[in-house]
């Protein structure tokens, strides 16, 4: 999960707030490459494709089932466009066609495997039915992603200011000293300022 930096103002003349230098950065996140799936053995030598404009956060996927769906295995395996920075994130899936949302509770599909790179989708106890179409939606919570900024006119630095969804900032002191800031990556902009020497 990728965030672009832009600097704001002037590179080669610092800004000045009081005493202060000053650094001004637009952090957005970075357009996704397309995510992928891949059928695993779980829908029955099964095909898995996503729907157009699904991303990394959001999205539908259709299973097309073969003709003996075993249990407890891998339906399809989500492999994100861009590494989220941990897999403390949640997958949410909800059916979006009435063959998903009329299984079984011991038939229902749960998530497994969750990881910075990919999430994978294993059939339940009962498992999937044969020959059988099933559409999900998928959703992505607490995912998150972060970019290390070093100021170019600026060797130490006093203070972060965010504006925006910006959830940690954190500097750490070097020469120069750098400042790492995590945000959600749910396409809204945050903009950082930088005060220092």
């Amino acid at each position: 999960m990728a965030i672009t930096q832009t600097a704001i103002g002037p590179a080669a003349t610092p800004e000045y707030i009081g005493s202060k230098k000053a650094e001004r950065y637009a952090l957005a996140p970075a357009t996704p490459a397309n995510p992928t799936v891949g059928s695993g053995a779980g829908g029955g030598s099964p095909s898995a494709t996503l729907a157009t404009g699904s991303s990394d956060y959001s999205g539908q996927v259709t299973v097309v089932t073969g003709s003996a769906p075993p249990t407890g295995q891998t339906v399809f395996t989500f492999n994100l466009a861009n590494a989220a920075d941990s897999a403390n994130y949640r997958v949410n899936i909800t059916p979006a066609n009435a063959a998903a949302a009329e299984l079984s509770v011991t038939a229902q599909p749960n998530t497994a495997s969750i990881g910075v790179n990919s999430w994978v989708l294993q059939s339940g106890a009962a498992g999937l039915g044969a020959t059988q179409t099933y559409v999900w939606n998928y959703t992505l919570d607490d995912v998150t992603t972060s970019i290390v900024i070093t100021p170019s006119n600026i060797r130490s630095i006093d203070a972060v200011e965010a504006y925006g969804p910006v959830l940690d900032r954190v500097i750490t002191r070097g020469s120069p000293d750098t400042v790492q800031v995590k945000m959600r990556p749910h396409g809204i902009t945050a903009e950082i300022l930088i005060l220092g020497k």
